[in-house]
């Protein structure tokens, strides 16, 4: 395999897992900071039921968002790696490290 192409993986790499943990600190320090919010609501009888029903779809919302970010970010790098691939020759392409369960 020629040093640009394992750079290029390397960088991809990087790349892809920099933006999932990102993605994941981002979504932790989201729902910590509303929790804080939450917690305080539910010393307030008027409004504590209400709160947990909207901190229940926040909670909701803000990990599909996440997780929506990171299957994109998963499937656009597999597909990155199937691209460095072709790109191979094909006496220096990989037997296929890439599986149909690796995908998202």
């Amino acid at each position: 395999m020629s040093n640009n192409i394992r750079e290029i993986r390397g960088v991809q790499k990087l790349a892809e897992e920099a933006l999932h943990h990102g993605s994941k600190i981002v979504e932790r320090i989201q729902i910590d900071t509303a929790n804080r919010t939450f917690a305080i609501l539910d010393f307030v009888p008027v409004v504590a039921p209400t709160s947990r029903i909207v901190k229940t779809v926040f909670d909701a919302t803000v990990a599909l968002s996440h997780g929506s970010i990171r299957w994109v970010n998963k499937a656009v790098h597999r597909t990155i790696d199937v691209a460095l691939d072709a790109t191979l020759p094909t006496d220096e392409a990989p037997e296929s490290k890439l599986r149909p369960s690796d995908l998202p």
